[in-house]
């Protein structure tokens, strides 16, 4: 039973390096991995560990990241996918995938974490127009005013 619980452990910490984005793990060792754990009982272990996976990423990563980071998960889970899943009429990892990335909690946090992404940078141009603004007479601020009305009129 012990070796039982560590394969299911190990199998969780193969999924984490998979999201993690580490692609230099074997295919064939974290397949019999979750095959064994499926065999043996742990599929429904092994079904959460990967939702709980798939919830994580889908908060974070954009569509296309998502996605190939999907499918890898994915692809090492055929046995699961393909045995355990239809008898527990469970939905897919795709299925299940899909349904997590369409939740309106899921958008929202993947929209602020855009915004964090971009603070460093709003920061940094906020810096530029107060020091134009601080120059003295305005000078600056004239500066960009008629900087932008050239650009405008380019465009």
């Amino acid at each position: 039973m012990e070796a039982l619980d560590k394969i299911i452990i190990m199998a969780a910490e193969d999924i984490q390096d998979i999201v993690n984005g580490r692609r230099d793990i074997s295919f064939a060792t974290v397949y019999n991995r979750q095959y064994t754990c499926v065999l043996y009982g742990y599929g429904d272990k092994l079904y959460s560990v990967i939702k709980s996976a798939i919830r994580r990423i889908a908060l974070s990563r954009n569509r296309e990241q998502f996605h190939s980071t999907l499918y890898v998960i994915e692809s090492v889970s055929t046995f699961l996918e393909n045995i355990f899943l239809p008898r527990h009429e469970l939905p897919s990892i795709l299925e299940y995938a899909e349904d997590v990335w369409d939740r309106p909690v899921s958008i929202r946090w993947r929209k602020v974490c855009n915004v964090v992404r971009k603070l460093p940078f709003i920061k940094k141009m906020r810096m530029l127009f107060d020091e134009a603004r601080l120059r003295p007479g305005c000078s600056g601020m004239l500066e960009c005013q008629m900087h932008f009305r050239i650009a405008a009129e380019l465009n």
